[in-house]
């Protein structure tokens, strides 16, 4: 693409310096500038007068602000072409993203939008503190974190730090810039810049690297509250066995799963809804009204439950947790091989409730876990992608469950063996309580 004579005319000096090529991918090249518009305005002058072809503005404030800079921009240069930015990333060669008023998560957010598809130069214009990201860091909330870190500003630095933001993105078009990521902080108003330090260290213990997930399922038992040990689980045996011997079930099953309620009602549930050979009804009810039978039957051993959800104690952190995230306006679902019943009456009895979306519990008649049934229910109430989602459980059958959804996993609790089942991608961490997973996603990105 070769410059017109009017443009040669028009950048000359920058022409000598720089050369007709490098002049030339100004004019090819696609920037967006992200920020408060009082911090874009000298950017995008900078830019503009330098010869940039194609400008696109992701602009916090007024509408008023955004059309002077259109104004001004095509003022200093007739062939800019100004776009608005739309919901996700627009194409660009390089993003300038002004962090000046930005929370933590919201800075994530935008590098977590625009770095993957090029080079990113994140600013805090107030610190005269510069990101450049010529390739995506391991931990982009290593990133903005110490891009948002406060130090001592520099009295009346943030044109000195716009000016340099802009004449880094042109250093990138020009291919005059360093190959490496860097974070470099300005020192006065020297031209001079040092590395203050690593922006991805792989000492980095973020649960997170990126925008932490939009919907939290949790496990109940074990994950939130220590159900387990305050249901006298032999006395429910005992009942439910005659409850179901009564109603016609085959001897053979008690045989088969002779300890535990839920193994017992999963293998009922898995014959008598069709999963298995109908070999569990021997005649009654099992026979006559399978659906209903096993519905009781879930019944009966939310019975036990509701009795012991009354003394359940929370575990350490958990309601602290379930209160963060509903500031934080995170989706909320406990998916569990409890009663939703249970439940729900813990949840009161701890004033939860309204931080919880939605139950999907052992009454939904689902294949319990390790199957994925009830994780894409859940998933599918709050209209959440898996890979927008984070399970958090405490069992084999949740890492199985997790694995199976593909469903990223925190697992709460002490290992069980050596062969739990814990590792692979999907796998995040393996925590002692909730109070530690509170811990790690950190108050300081409350908003």
């Amino acid at each position: 693409m070769s410059l017109s004579d009017r443009e040669i005319e028009r950048y000359s000096r920058q022409i000598i310096v720089a050369g007709g090529v490098a002049q030339e991918r100004l004019r090819a090249a696609r920037v967006a500038v992200i920020g408060r518009a009082p911090d874009a305005e000298s950017i995008v002058y900078y830019l503009a007068g330098a010869g940039i072809g194609r400008l696109t503005l992701e602009v916090r404030g007024d509408a008023a602000a955004t059309v002077r800079l259109f104004a001004h921009a095509r003022g200093l240069n007739s062939n800019i072409v100004i776009t608005i930015a739309g919901p996700g990333a627009p194409p660009h060669d390089v993003a300038a993203i002004l962090a000046d008023g930005f929370a933590v998560e919201a800075l994530i957010e935008q590098l977590t939008k625009y770095a993957p598809s090029g080079c990113v130069i994140g600013a805090n214009l107030a610190q005269g503190r510069i990101a450049l990201l010529t390739s995506a860091p391991r931990c982009l909330r290593c990133v903005a974190e110490k891009l948002l870190s406060r130090s001592a500003p520099l009295d009346d630095n943030d044109d000195y730090s716009s000016n340099l933001v802009a004449m880094e993105v042109i250093r990138v078009l020009t291919n005059k810039a360093k190959p490496a990521s860097s974070l470099i902080e300005l020192e006065g108003y020297a031209t001079c810049t040092r590395p203050i330090d690593v922006i991805s260290p792989e000492s980095c213990e973020h649960l997170f690297t990126g925008v932490e997930p939009r919907a939290w399922l949790f496990d109940f038992d074990n994950t939130l509250a220590a159900l387990e040990r305050e249901v006298d689980w032999a006395a429910s045996r005992v009942e439910l066995e005659a409850f179901l011997r009564g109603s016609g079930v085959a001897e053979k099953i008690f045989a088969a799963i002779p300890k535990g309620n839920l193994p017992l009602y999963e293998a009922l549930r898995a014959d008598l809804m069709g999963g298995g050979a109908g070999r569990a009804a021997a005649g009654g009810r099992a026979r006559s009204a399978p659906h209903q039978l096993l519905r009781d039957t879930s019944a009966r051993i939310e019975a036990h439950e509701l009795r012991g959800a009354e003394r359940a104690q929370e575990l350490p952190g958990a309601t602290a947790l379930l209160r963060r995230l509903r500031r934080r306006s995170s989706a909320v679902a406990i998916v569990t091989s409890n009663a939703s019943g249970a439940v729900r009456r813990w949840l009161e009895r701890q004033r939860l409730a309204d931080c919880v979306d939605t139950i999907v519990g052992r009454d939904a008649m689902l294949p319990l876990k390790p199957a994925p049934d009830s994780i894409y229910r859940a998933l599918a109430i709050l209209r959440t992608r898996a890979e927008d989602a984070v399970f958090v459980g405490d069992s084999k059958a949740d890492i199985d469950a997790a694995r199976a959804a593909g469903i990223r996993f925190i697992q709460i609790g002490p290992v069980h063996s050596s062969t739990d089942g814990f590792g692979g991608t999907n796998h995040l961490a393996r925590l002692n309580s909730p109070q530690e997973l509170l811990s790690k996603l950190g108050a300081a990105s409350d908003p």
